[in-house]
């Protein structure tokens, strides 16, 4: 469970992708179909990510067999890839601070005065995975720059779209008139590990728009993590700027 969290906060998807076709013996009704040829174009665009933003305040709860977790964060992301998030209790006591950037990792973890430090190469090493999966829970799609996007085939307004991430099977389902991503099936991150998320209530600001509940489902330990967007602005305005903690005590992840 923590290793799934864990790569969901700190992971970037690098990816190589191709459009699913119809497979097994069921074949979809005609008279259901759109076709398209810029749905995945037009979702690419629509990408969060393409500008900065600030989540000014989102709720996160953590439903498992033992017990429900409810907690408050904030968001910064800063182009191209940098990240500040601030976790809270629901009495607004900080309990951690998180930088991520392109090449590191440094959390303050502020209730045991500890000053957590990493880079990439720790998260390959730890967790199999190349930086940068935060694009995804946001609800942004990545495609290589040499992606050939071409006619598709949305079947009751969804467009099945399989990619392979490093060995990772990732199966994302589009909604082709909103031209966001609705669901990712499956992302199949070992043999006996696997996350379903499904994005819903999009909230528009301006020409951005951000899925307004983000759930994800760990199926293995029967966990449902589910955050709820109160308010958000883009773009941001200003830099992100990290202040370690003063005098916490310093452990760097090898």
């Amino acid at each position: 469970m923590q290793k799934v969290i864990f790569t969901f906060i700190l992971g970037i998807l690098i990816t190589s992708c191709s459009v699913t076709k119809n497979r097994g013996k069921i074949q979809p009704d005609l008279k259901n179909e759109i076709v398209s040829d810029n749905v995945i174009e037009r979702t690419v665009n629509q990408n969060i990510t393409k500008s900065s933003f600030f989540i000014q305040k989102a709720e996160i709860e953590i439903i498992s067999n033992e017990k429900n977790t409810k907690f408050i964060a904030s968001i910064k992301f800063e182009r191209p890839g940098k990240y500040l998030a601030s976790i809270k209790s629901k009495a607004g006591l900080e309990a951690a601070r998180a930088y991520i950037s392109q090449d590191s990792v440094l959390v303050n973890d502020r209730i045991n005065k500890k000053l957590y430090i990493a880079n990439s190469l720790y998260l390959k090493r730890k967790f199999g995975l190349n930086q940068g999966l935060l694009p995804l829970l946001f609800g942004d799609i990545i495609l290589p720059a040499n992606f050939g996007i071409g006619p598709t085939r949305c079947t009751g307004n969804l467009l099945n779209f399989d990619c392979s991430i490093n060995g990772i099977k990732v199966i994302y389902g589009i909604d082709c008139r909103k031209g966001k991503i609705v669901e990712v099936k499956e992302i199949q991150t070992s043999e006996d590990e696997s996350v379903k998320i499904t994005y819903r209530k999009f909230l528009n600001k301006g020409n951005n728009i951000l899925p307004g509940i983000i759930e994800i489902d760990v199926k293995q330990n029967n966990t449902l993590i589910r955050i709820k967007v109160i308010k958000f602005i883009t773009p941001l305005t200003g830099i992100i700027k990290f202040i370690p903690g003063k005098g916490y005590e310093l452990i760097d992840l090898l």
